[in-house]
């Protein structure tokens, strides 16, 4: 790890960037984090080479609003965010990949001002900190957090490394925020490790195909589709296996400690199917932007010892990106002694009721599994006559092909629904009203 570093940073004001460097930023800075994070172990000369280096790189060419694409989202609502585009980065839709990864940014950041001590650059440019944070933009009621991601390295540590950064800059209602956003994604982790469990106790879902042990709920798709599942042998056919994405970008060590709490022995047996399972460079081939490995998840997710990890490859097997091959080395480094827990912020009063997801969620999201539909909907138009509300749902459709419903809705003996009209009350929660017919006298 030493000898990496020194390559990395060779003098005081020359820092060898992974993946292309700036030209490549936004597969680039997912990786910084870890050479913030190994400081400690550097000798003295590469030490003081790393830190001004670090110093000069994050002042002058992250943290610049010149770096990311400013996006309003929704449109007309006057919330901007900052996106992270690049090579092979979308940013179609909502905010896209782009959105991820600028959110992905706060956990480099944090490492970056933890280990250096360097809070004075998050407090001067806390205002374009604060706009990286892009998760609140697109979580819903529907699935508790951001439910269209299949990564779960991607949401609830961006969450942590927003409420620490937003402490120290003195912005109690962010460090609030955050929180109480990274407790909505602990929730929807445990969710996507134990919900496979039931579907397979309720099948059939979406077909009368066999579902085996070994698949994994990926994401919530639209607003009606309901969990998409899959694994290495289910569904038979697909256009992509989304489990495989999992892990992507997964390094932080406090999410590793809630999977180790609460669903160790789930965790457990999938990394022993992974090590089954993954060709044998990956077990010591780390990539920060993509994926992590073995020894590094094994480490953070088992707390195995290196002895364990060893089983799994050593050191002269790590390969990958410079930042990749810190990452390993760091997740051997941590096995090596007892995990000491350290409070970096003191207690406080309990913070006051305030709203939450409202502020920034668009409304209303009152669609779970199942739509009450108001109108005849033509699909070219988007648009029809009234009609009685309809329970409709996703999976399955008519003959006609028109959706599987469950029936109409009728509030009176006689007569058509009439001017039809649907008002938002809040960010779940949305009123359908209907003008009766008029009598004929």
């Amino acid at each position: 790890m030493r000898a990496v570093a020194a390559q990395t940073f060779p003098s005081a004001d020359r820092y060898v960037q992974d993946q292309g460097g700036l030209s490549n930023f936004c597969w680039a800075i997912q990786g910084d984090g870890w050479y913030a994070r190994a400081l400690p172990y550097y000798d003295g000369p590469t030490r003081s080479n790393a830190l001004a280096s670090l110093r000069n790189y994050f002042r002058d060419d992250v943290l610049g609003s010149n770096r990311f694409q400013l996006r309003e989202y929704p449109e007309g609502s006057g919330r901007q965010y900052f996106i992270l585009e690049g090579p092979g980065i979308s940013s179609r839709g909502p905010l896209g990949e782009a959105g991820k990864l600028s959110a992905k940014c706060l956990e480099t950041l944090w490492a970056y001002a933890h280990f250096t001590g360097d809070w004075d650059l998050v407090k001067e440019r806390w205002p374009l900190v604060k706009r990286l944070f892009t998760t609140p933009a697109e979580t819903r009621w529907v699935g508790f957090g951001r439910d269209a991601v299949a990564e779960i390295g991607d949401e609830a540590a961006p969450c942590a490394a927003f409420a620490r950064l937003a402490y120290v800059a003195g912005d109690l209602d962010s460090y609030n925020y955050g929180c109480y956003l990274f407790a909505r994604e602990l929730v929807l982790l445990f969710l996507k490790q134990r919900g496979p469990d039931y579907f397979r106790k309720h099948q059939p879902w979406h077909s009368l195909e066999f579902m085996d042990d070994e698949v994994f709920l990926t994401h919530l798709q639209g607003d009606t589709a309901g969990w998409q599942i899959d694994g290495p042998r289910y569904p038979e056919n697909t256009g992509a296996r989304l489990f495989n994405n999992r892990w992507l970008r997964f390094q932080d060590a406090d999410v590793a400690r809630f999977y180790r709490d609460f669903l160790g022995e789930d965790v457990r047996r999938e990394l022993d199917w992974l090590q089954n399972r993954w060709e044998p460079k990956r077990r010591g081939h780390n990539d920060p932007h993509l994926m992590p490995s073995l020894v590094q998840l094994r480490s953070l997710l088992l707390n195995e010892t290196p002895a364990e990890l060893a089983h799994v490859a050593t050191p002269d097997q790590f390969t990958g990106p410079p930042s990749g091959v810190i990452a390993s080395c760091l997740g051997l480094l941590r096995a090596t002694h007892p995990a000491r827990f350290q409070r970096l912020f003191p207690p406080g009063e309990p913070s006051p009721f305030v709203a939450g997801l409202e502020r920034e969620v668009a409304g209303p999201n009152a669609r779970l599994l199942t739509d009450v539909q108001p109108a005849e909907i033509d699909p070219k138009t988007a648009a029809g006559p009234a009609l009685w509300p309809q329970l409709t749902w996703w999976g399955w459709k008519t003959p006609t092909g028109a959706r599987w419903t469950f029936g109409h809705i009728r509030p009176v003996r006689e007569g058509l629904a009439e001017n039809v009209q649907t008002i938002p009350l809040n960010w779940n929660t949305r009123v359908v009203v209907y003008s009766l017919p008029e009598s004929p006298h």
